[in-house]
């Protein structure tokens, strides 16, 4: 997640304007990183 964050940046601003995109961008995040630490290190 955070080699996501440091490519696309989430403006902390955002989290005190608009939580619940906020929270969206970073649960896509979340999983995507999940998505490719389940495909690389366990389904290889």
């Amino acid at each position: 997640m955070k080699q996501m964050l440091q490519k696309n940046p989430i403006d902390e601003h955002l989290k005190d304007t608009d939580p619940l995109k906020w929270t969206g961008i970073m649960n896509n995040y979340k999983c995507s990183a999940e998505e490719i630490i389940f495909k690389e290190l366990i389904y290889i």
